[in-house]
């Protein structure tokens, strides 16, 4: 298939762009739904946004939709666009919070066992806590214990 754009399957108001390769995930209107005059119209590539026509081609300028439907003709469903802030935001937001939690607790667990101090000195530190050595002479007592000093 040549490159180009390329009516969606999910959605006849819309095209999506074929690089020779791969969908790239592109989109905008078909040439039947593309806006006519200067204006902010929905985005071809997000749900709920909307982005500003010039009269000849898209600008850079996005902001959130209004909340009035959007009148489509008759002939095309009403059903919203797939885009960037739909579902898929929703699960990757879970996805990133699930990777968070496991981050922090793994952190969490890391400094409750304290890999990075010896079996013995562990044991010092119980024994000296147990003897009531306290601040500087604690630290002094697990030293001398483990055999630093």
């Amino acid at each position: 298939m040549q490159p180009g754009w390329y009516p969606d399957q999910q959605d006849p108001r819309v095209e999506t762009f074929w690089d020779g390769s791969r969908w790239t995930g592109e989109r905008r209107f078909a040439a039947a739904f593309a806006p006519v005059g200067p204006g902010w119209y929905p985005s071809p590539n997000y749900v709920r946004v909307e982005r500003y026509w010039d009269g000849v081609r898209w600008t850079g300028a996005e902001k959130w939709g209004t909340p009035t439907p959007v009148q489509w003709p008759a002939h095309v469903s009403d059903r919203p666009l797939s885009g960037r802030l739909g579902v898929a935001s929703g699960v990757r937001a879970f996805i990133v919070l699930g990777a968070l939690f496991f981050v922090i607790l793994f952190a969490a667990i890391l400094i409750h066992d304290e890999p990075w101090k010896s079996q013995r000195e562990k044991d010092c530190e119980t024994a000296m806590a147990a003897e009531g050595y306290q601040d500087q002479d604690f630290e002094t007592a697990v030293q001398l214990c483990v055999g630093v000093r």
